[in-house]
This record gives C-alpha cells, sequence and structure tokens, in this order.
C-alpha cells in the first residue's frame, strides 16, 4: 500500500460534509433535510417513520424516497450506496487471479468510483432516533440470548445489553460517516426549558450514555432547529425556524462551521454549497465588503 499526500484544497469535498440536525417535533428536521442539495433530483432520503413521506413528497417531490423498517434493510441500503461504478472498473492479472480495479473514474459517476454517485450527492437519513429504536428490538429478539434472562423478556435491556446496543450504533455512524455522499442526520431532540430566564438546554435524544456522549464526534456539522415568533417585517409568516451552529455555554449541542452563521435559515442544501466552496479569502473579501 501506498500512503496518499494531497494539498487540503485539492481533496474531493463530495463526502466530506457530514451533518446532524436534531429538533423538537414539528421543527422542519425532516422538510429541510429534504432539499439538502441544490439539485432537489439528486437527494436520496432514508425514511424510518411513514408520517414522514408527505413532508418530503411536499417539499421535494423529485427526491428519490426509500422506507426502511428495520436494521436488515438498513445495512442492504449501505452496501448498495458502496457498490463501485462498473464504468470505472479495470480489469487486471496478478499471477494466476484476475482482479478488479477501480479506475481514474467516469463522468457517469463523477470521478468518485462510486455507482450511487451517478444519482445521489446527498444521503438523508431520517431519522436515527428511530435506527436506535430498531438496534434495540434487534439486540431483544437475539434469539442467541439466555432464555433465563428476564429483563430482556420484559422488554427493558441489562447493562451488557446496553453495551451491545453502544456497539450496533458505532458501527452504522462509522457507515454513515465513512458514505462517499454528502450525509444529513436527523435526530429528535430532549430540551429542558426555563421560561423564567429564557434559556434552552438541548441534545439530539438517544438512549445509552456511550452513544450520547460520542455522538458529536461522527459529524462536522451540528445544529439544532429552533422555533421563534417572526419580527415585524420580518416575514410573512408568524413563525421563523432557524438552525443553531454555535451557542454560547455547552448547553446546546452545535458544531460550527466558518462558511456559516451562528444561526441560519433552513436551507440545508445552501449549507453544503457554502461550506465546499468555503476559503478564508472568500470569507475575508465578504468581510470586507459588509464593512463597506
Amino acid at each position: 500500500m501506498t500512503i496518499k499526500y494531497v494539498k487540503a484544497d485539492q481533496m474531493d469535498l463530495a463526502n466530506l460534509v457530514k451533518i446532524l440536525m436534531y429538533g423538537s417535533s414539528g421543527s422542519g428536521k425532516t422538510w429541510g433535510a429534504a432539499m439538502a442539495s441544490l439539485d432537489p433530483a439528486r437527494v436520496l432520503i432514508a425514511i424510518t417513520e411513514t408520517q414522514g413521506l408527505l413532508q418530503v413528497r411536499q417539499a421535494n417531490p423529485q427526491a428519490t424516497v426509500v422506507h426502511l423498517r428495520n436494521l436488515g434493510e438498513w445495512g442492504e441500503l449501505v452496501k448498495d450506496l458502496h457498490k463501485p461504478c462498473k464504468g470505472c472498473r479495470t480489469e487486471t492479472t496478478v499471477g494466476d487471479t484476475l482482479v478488479h480495479k477501480l479506475g481514474p473514474g467516469c463522468p457517469k459517476c463523477k470521478g468518485s468510483g462510486y455507482a450511487g454517485r451517478s444519482l445521489y450527492d446527498t444521503i438523508v437519513v431520517d431519522g436515527i432516533t428511530d435506527l436506535q429504536r430498531f438496534v434495540k428490538t434487534a439486540v431483544e429478539g437475539d434469539k442467541k440470548r439466555p432464555s433465563g434472562n428476564n429483563k430482556l423478556r420484559m422488554g427493558v435491556l441489562a447493562m451488557d445489553d446496553w453495551q451491545v446496543v453502544a456497539n450496533y450504533m458505532q458501527r452504522l455512524l462509522i457507515a454513515f460517516r465513512d458514505l462517499p455522499y454528502h450525509v444529513v442526520v436527523t435526530a429528535i431532540s430532549e430540551e429542558i426549558i426555563n421560561q423564567d430566564q429564557g434559556e434552552i438546554k438541548a441534545r439530539p435524544f438517544l438512549q445509552g450514555n456511550a452513544t450520547r456522549s460520542t455522538i458529536g464526534q461522527f459529524f462536522n456539522v451540528i445544529c439544532h432547529l429552533q422555533s421563534r415568533r417572526a419580527q415585524e417585517g420580518e416575514s410573512d409568516v408568524e413563525l421563523v425556524r432557524e438552525a443553531v451552529f454555535a451557542a454560547p455555554g455547552n448547553d446546546i449541542l452545535c458544531k460550527a462551521n466558518p462558511a456559516l452563521k451562528a444561526r441560519e435559515s433552513v436551507e440545508v442544501g445552501r449549507w453544503i454549497e457554502q461550506i465546499i466552496n468555503y476559503t478564508p479569502q472568500a470569507q475575508t473579501v465578504a468581510s470586507e465588503t459588509e464593512e463597506g
């Protein structure tokens, strides 16, 4: 194996933008994620709950949708998205063995070497909270587990079972992170609101300390979706939905990106374009223009 050295500004950004967006029910997660590309037809949405299908159809009727109902179907999807592009494949002989290798790439798959890239540039996982439920169900139904485990029969996982769930989740998150596409993952939020002080504490709602504490490391952009009343003259709608990428303290789990402001309107396709086109020079010019 030969180590490949490449300048940072020459890296392929097609699979580098991994976004986690979370919020309460009705905050606009599914609607926003459905428009995760400026080319609406190049979005593939893997959805777990049927009630989200209507929102997807209304937000982006050109998107491709796959409704996944169990952990096995999620595994099939990940395999499909890793299939190599046949137009890039070359055959060579090493000794007596016929070896398939990926060539330099073709226009069909945009030089990525992956068949799915001819169809999609963004994969949406809606959402990880339900996906964890699939994992938990799979662990509960594992026939290899001791039949005498009463807690398991009652649907309450023991400590060692939660470790199995955490390991499953870590493998799934790594699989999503390593997909050769932009990836947008949604999650329900767990929120504590202090009405008197106007403060909010928010985290993605996930079970198990291991998964909750490590979720952030699998994404390079994390935002919390919030709604507020529109100010006079600001909008034609009563409520304005915003994504929070940066917040003081540690009350809200978020991960900022220099291409985005601390608060942005929920336009996921635009976020991705701004991130992959960001350069420090461009940001400096934009700042000077605003000041002037």
